[in-house]
C-alpha cells in the first residue's frame, strides 16, 4: 500500500488483467480467432470517512485530505466476451498520515520569569504559564542556564493510530534541534518529551527563533514540513536568576552582557552599564534597581544596583563592600574605619574625595564585589580587592586624613557625623 502525507496524492494502478488475443467466444455460440482487445476499466475509491469518488482508466489518483485508509476497486470489462464478463480487481490499499504540532513547552527552564515589564523598580507580575508556545495561543519567553541541553514537551497529533514515526525539530542552533525515533501514534493528542541534540553555548545570550517540526514515517515520507512553533525567546543566563526576575530586568541584563563567556566578563559589562546609565549624588536616596528608572543615588546605592544585576544573571551572590581609608596595604584591611587615641581624644582615619584645597569627607567608597573583583561605579574603577581599590582611588586625587568628629561620632552610613578638626594626612599605601 502507498503511504502519503495528508494533502498529497495517492495513486492506484490496476494490474493482473491482460488480453493476448486468440480464440474468443463470439455471439455466445461460436469461437473464432480475433486480435487482442485491451480491457476497459472503471474504478471506485473509498475515503476514510466513507465517501467515494469514481472514474475510469487503468490508474486512479485521489488527493488525500483526511488521515486514514483509502481503498480502490477496479472493474475490468472486455465487451467482446459473451456473455460479458467484467472482472473486479482489488481493493488496493493506501493511507494518509496527518500531523499537527499543538504546543512546545520548556521543561528544563527555570520557571521563574514574570511578565512585569513596566519599570525596573517593580518586582511583581505573574510567572509565565505556559512556559513556551501554544498553537493559536500564547507564546511566552523563558530563562535557561547556559551550557545545558534544553528539554521540551511536544504535544502533537499523528493520525491514524499505530503509525511508527520519528519526530524532528530543526531550530536556529543545535540547542534548539530535536530528534526522537521509534514513536508510535495514538491517533489522538499525545505528548513527547525530547532533549536537544546539543547544549546551549556557555555564554549569555538572547535567542529568538522558530523550530520546524517534521514527522518521518517508518514506511513512507516525511510529513509536517512547515509545521512551525515559535518564534521562541530564550534568555540564556549564567545560572538561575536572582530575586525578582521580571521580564524588564532579565531582558536588560541579558542584552547588556550578551556574548559574555565568564563571570568576570559579565561583571565588566554590568559595571559599564550601571556607570553609564545611573546618576551619582552623594545625598541621593534612590536605591538599587530604582536607579535605572531615574533619580540619583550615592556610591553604595549604585553598587547595589550592579550587585542586583549580577545576581539576576545567575552569577551568584554579590555583595556591597565598603572600602575605607587604611594605613595597611594588605587585602581585607580596608573595610572598616581605623581609629586612634591621642591626648584623650579619639581620631578617625577617613577619605577626602576633594583633590583640591577643600575637603569632601567620606567614610568609605561603596563597591560591588562580584566575580572576585571590586567595582566602584563613581568614580568608575575595577580592582582585585579592597586595598587595591583604595590605591585606584588615589589616582583620582583622593586622600586620607586623621580627623576628630563632633561628639566622637564614628563616620559611617548615616549622615549625622561631622568633622570638627583635621590632623595629618596619611598617604594611601
Amino acid at each position: 500500500p502507498e503511504v502519503v502525507c495528508v494533502g498529497q496524492t495517492i495513486t492506484f494502478t490496476v494490474s493482473g488483467v491482460t488480453d493476448s488475443g486468440g480464440m474468443k467466444r463470439v455471439d455466445c455460440s461460436a469461437s473464432m480467432e480475433i486480435p487482442a482487445v485491451a480491457p476497459t476499466y472503471t474504478w471506485t475509491i473509498t475515503k476514510p470517512d466513507g465517501s467515494t469518488v469514481t472514474g475510469a482508466g487503468p490508474s486512479a489518483d485521489v488527493a488525500a485530505p483526511l488521515p486514514g485508509e483509502y481503498s480502490c476497486t477496479f472493474t475490468a470489462s472486455a465487451e467482446r466476451e459473451c456473455p460479458p464478463a467484467p472482472r473486479e480487481i482489488g481493493p488496493g490499499k493506501g493511507s494518509a498520515t496527518g500531523t499537527e504540532v499543538k504546543s512546545v513547552l520548556f521543561m528544563s527552564d527555570h520557571g521563574v520569569l514574570t511578565d512585569y515589564n513596566t519599570d525596573y523598580a517593580g518586582s511583581g507580575g505573574t510567572v509565565y504559564n505556559p512556559r513556551g508556545w501554544v498553537k493559536g495561543g500564547p507564546n511566552n519567553p523563558i530563562t535557561h542556564t547556559q551550557g545545558l541541553a534544553i528539554t521540551v514537551n511536544v504535544a502533537l497529533r499523528v493520525e491514524p493510530s499505530g503509525v511508527t514515526f520519528d519526530l524532528t525539530g530543526n531550530g536556529p542552533i543545535g540547542a534548539l534541534d530535536f530528534h526522537k525515533s521509534g514513536l508510535t501514534s495514538t491517533g489522538s493528542d499525545q505528548s513527547v518529551t525530547i532533549t536537544s541534540d546539543a547544549s546551549l553555548p556557555a555564554m549569555i545570550d538572547v535567542l529568538e527563533g522558530s523550530i520546524e517540526w517534521t514527522v518521518a514515517l517508518s514506511d513512507g515520507p516525511t510529513c509536517g514540513s512547515g509545521d512551525t512553533s515559535g518564534p521562541h525567546k530564550v534568555y540564556v543566563t549564567w545560572g538561575e536568576p536572582g530575586p525578582g526576575p521580571t521580564l524588564k530586568r532579565v531582558d536588560k541584563v541579558c542584552v547588556t552582557a550578551d556574548g559574555q563567556t565568564s563571570l568576570e566578563g559579565i561583571a565588566d559589562s554590568l559595571h559599564d552599564m550601571v556607570a553609564a546609565e545611573t546618576t551619582f549624588d552623594g545625598e541621593g536616596m534612590v536605591v538599587g534597581w530604582d536607579l535605572l528608572d531615574g533619580g540619583a543615588g550615592d556610591c553604595d546605592n549604585q553598587a547595589l544596583c550592579m550587585a542586583f544585576a549580577f545576581e539576576m544573571l545567575g552569577g551568584g551572590l554579590s555583595e556591597v563592600r565598603s572600602v575605607s581609608a587604611s594605613q595597611d596595604s594588605g587585602q581585607g584591611h580596608c573595610q572598616s574605619i581605623e581609629a586612634r587615641w591621642r591626648n584623650g581624644q579619639i581620631h578617625y582615619l577617613i577619605l577626602d574625595f576633594d583633590a583640591g584645597p577643600d575637603h569632601n569627607w567620606n567614610a568609605f567608597e561603596g563597591c560591588c564585589e562580584a566575580a572576585s573583583h571590586y567595582y566602584a561605579i563613581t568614580p568608575k574603577e575595577k580592582a582585585n580587592d579592597d586595598c587595591d581599590m583604595l590605591r585606584a582611588l588615589r589616582t583620582h586625587g583622593f586622600q586620607q586624613y586623621w580627623v576628630r568628629t563632633r561628639d566622637d561620632k564614628e563616620p559611617g552610613y548615616d549622615d549625622d557625623w561631622e568633622v570638627i578638626e583635621v590632623f595629618e594626612e596619611v598617604p594611601i599605601p
